[in-house]
């Protein structure tokens, strides 16, 4: 019975996916460019904050391309192909060091972003600690090239614990993003 649920799941996904890849191919504005909104089975971005995230990411991340890139959470080898460094303390893989971004010693980086990972620094760690996400925001700072981005995004409101105001005095320039089903985004920019 378990898995005749989990067929059923899958192919209502599997429908959504279509219907929004087929009848809701919208458009948004970000920063005076037009993106399309990122539509993948992976993780349902048909139905959450990676369908802005995602198309943003990959702009940055063709930009960048040559350049030194550094992602903080292994994000965005789900949604394109690119070879940076990406530092992700739990997954393991090519081109990943599987440690804590406030631990992580390295080079300097023309790019670092970070996708929907860091309301999760110290919020899902033992113990907790809401002071961690503002010393990963300096950590990754310190790792920029002069002239060097840093691109953050965070779902709002997924971690209770973050001071938005404070995250937000942390980067040069701000936006907020609200998809039409109702999550919203901050976009942090830090530009050395």
């Amino acid at each position: 019975m378990r898995s005749i649920k989990k067929i059923i799941h899958f192919i209502k996904r599997c429908i959504q996916f279509i219907y929004y890849s087929l009848f809701k191919q919208g458009r948004f504005d970000f920063n005076g460019k037009v993106y399309p909104y990122h539509y993948s089975l992976w993780n349902v971005t048909f139905s959450n904050e990676r369908a802005i995230e995602v198309p943003i990411a990959i702009d940055l991340l063709k930009q960048y391309k040559g350049q030194m890139i550094l992602e903080v959470g292994n994000v965005m080898h789900w949604y394109y192909k690119s070879n940076h460094h990406v530092v992700d303390k739990y997954e393991r893989g090519k081109n990943i060091a599987s440690v804590d971004i406030v631990d992580y010693i390295s080079p300097k980086y023309d790019l670092i972003l970070s996708v929907s990972t860091l309301e999760h620094v110290g919020y899902d760690e033992v113990p907790h600690d809401s002071e961690k996400i503002y010393k990963a925001i300096e950590k990754m700072k310190s790792l920029l090239f002069f002239g060097g981005l840093l691109f953050v995004t965070i779902p709002v409101g997924q971690n209770p614990t973050i001071d938005m105001d404070r995250f937000e005095k942390q980067f040069s320039k701000t936006h907020r993003l609200k998809w039409e089903n109702g999550y919203e985004i901050c976009i942090g920019y830090y530009c050395i």
